[in-house]
Order: structure tokens, then C-alpha cells, then sequence
């Protein structure tokens, strides 16, 4: 009887707080992923926000905001810049470096280029952007951070520059006009002094 009493205690027991814990970890999921899944959005805002005008400022013929995000990822990372060159004809250690810890976001980014107002080119790029210190920097200048790593060399190999589609076919139609519209000129232009030619020696009887 005893035993029956504490087995029936210990079940008792077990299905109280395996209700509790289960609860505690779903409010837990939702809250703490939703809270989680927020700061990367703010994040990812900043970074948005920050390369149109990054774009803006440095890339030439930029057609503004069509700059469209593919992949991104967010990580905590170590920045490291030299911000004075050393001179190798002076004694003295004149490089000035900049270290610090940062949320880091990379992004892999298609952005077109507008030129002569008639031709879109399509550029894809990587971009890696220090959000403490709200500045763009070199994949280089990101220390020993393997997440950052695999990204670059996930895209690496998609990175282009190159007119698109309807642009080039516009571009072709557009020479084919200056080729051909000079040699249908010539043609008529010759035709019309064979036809005078003939006129005139018919009128003189020839």
C-alpha cells in the first residue's frame, strides 16, 4: 500500500511539473525567439538604411533604392583597421590601428546602375557592415570569425557586374541602327542619281 501511495505520489509529482516545465519553455520559445528575431530585424533596418546611402556616396551611375538584399547574417565579430600607414623611410612606428567588438552584418546585395538613362546594369557585391560603429568595412578587417568566413566564400563566386538583358538588347538595336541606316541612305542616294542620270540623257535624246 505504501508503495502503491508513493508511486502514485511520484506520478503525481512528474506530470505537475512536466506541465509547468513545458509551459515555461513555450512561453520561453515564443517570447525569447520573437525577441531575438526583433533585435536582428533593427539590426537589418539599420543595414538597409545604411547601405542606400553607403551606395549613394560610392558606387557611380547607382540607380537609387534598387538595392535588394539576397542573403544576409548577423554576428558579433572582432574589427580590426589600420588607420595610419607606416613610413618605411622614418625610424619611427607610425601605424595607427583601430581594434573593436561589433555587431556585424554581411550581406549579399544585387544593386543596378543606371547609364546614359536607357541602360541598367545589374551589380552584385558583398557588403559587411559594423552596426556599433555604423561604418562599412573590408572583409579583411574582420578577425577570425568563421560565420562571416563561410558567408564570404558562399558568394564569393557570385559576385558581377554586367548590362541586363533588355538593356543589351537595346544597345544592339541601337547599333544596328547606326550600321544600317547610313547604308540605306547610300543605297537610296545612289539609286536617285542613276534615276536622274537616265532622265537627263532621255531628255537629250542619248
Amino acid at each position: 500500500m505504501n508503495r502503491q501511495m508513493f508511486t502514485s505520489c511520484c506520478c503525481r509529482f512528474v506530470r505537475r511539473y512536466s506541465i509547468g516545465f513545458i509551459v515555461f519553455a513555450t512561453i520561453f520559445f515564443l517570447f525569447g525567439t520573437n525577441s531575438i528575431k526583433a533585435e536582428n530585424n533593427d539590426d537589418l533596418n539599420k543595414f538597409s538604411s545604411a547601405l542606400e546611402k553607403h551606395l549613394v556616396d560610392n558606387m557611380h551611375y547607382y540607380d537609387s533604392k534598387s538595392a535588394d538584399i539576397l542573403d544576409s547574417m548577423v554576428t558579433n565579430g572582432h574589427v580590426k583597421k589600420i588607420i595610419t600607414v607606416d613610413d618605411p623611410e622614418t625610424p619611427e612606428n607610425e601605424e595607427e590601428v583601430e581594434e573593436y567588438d561589433s555587431t556585424i552584418i554581411v550581406g549579399y546585395v544585387k544593386a543596378h546602375q543606371r547609364r546614359d538613362s536607357f541602360f541598367l546594369f545589374e551589380n552584385t557585391d558583398i557588403y559587411f557592415y559594423a552596426v556599433d560603429k555604423n561604418e562599412f568595412v573590408d572583409y579583411s578587417q574582420i578577425i577570425g570569425n568563421d560565420d562571416v568566413s563561410k558567408f564570404y566564400q558562399k558568394y564569393s563566386d557570385q559576385t558581377y557586374n554586367e548590362i541586363t538583358p533588355w538593356s543589351l538588347t537595346l544597345f544592339m538595336l541601337m547599333l544596328s541602327l547606326v550600321v544600317i541606316v547610313p547604308i540605306i541612305i547610300m543605297i537610296f542616294h545612289n539609286t536617285s542619281r542613276g534615276t536622274s542620270y537616265q532622265s537627263y540623257n532621255n531628255s537629250i535624246g542619248v
